[in-house]
């Protein structure tokens, strides 16, 4: 073969082909929120999240969290909508976030810091059905 030449053979073209897709791993189709709530059960009592304003056990985590959840489809969120999060980091981001995603609607973050126009542009382009604040 020539330094010009781009063909490779066939045995080649399936290394390649393997080294680029990697190693297969199968994984349990399950989303985030099942598997935390697989973990709440095994630990239910131990500590989830820690702030510097409150700490909160798994156990609690998960039963706030589909608490939100409920609230959320209650008023209308719909598996597929977005939900805005305007909260600094804390036990309640996670919460929220965790309700989120157990409604089956999809997180978008917005940092309060922002300036009044980006998140007034965040909102408006996102097409949120609503904002935890």
């Amino acid at each position: 073969m020539n330094k010009n030449d781009t063909s490779i053979t066939e045995e080649d073209r399936k290394k390649l082909e393997r080294l680029h897709h990697g190693p297969r791993f199968m994984f349990e189709e399950r989303c985030i929120h099942q598997l935390f709530e697989d973990t709440a059960r095994k630990f239910s009592e131990y500590s989830a999240v820690v702030d510097s304003k409150q700490s909160i056990t798994f156990q609690e985590l998960d039963r706030r969290s589909n608490q939100l959840a409920r609230y959320l489809i209650q008023h209308g969120v719909q598996p597929g909508d977005r939900v805005a999060v305007q909260l600094q980091r804390s036990v309640n981001l996670i919460l929220s976030t965790l309700a989120i995603w157990k409604a089956r609607a999809i997180y978008v973050p917005v940092d309060p810091a922002y300036p009044p126009a980006r998140k007034e542009y965040i909102f408006s382009h996102t097409k949120a059905a609503c904002a935890l604040t």
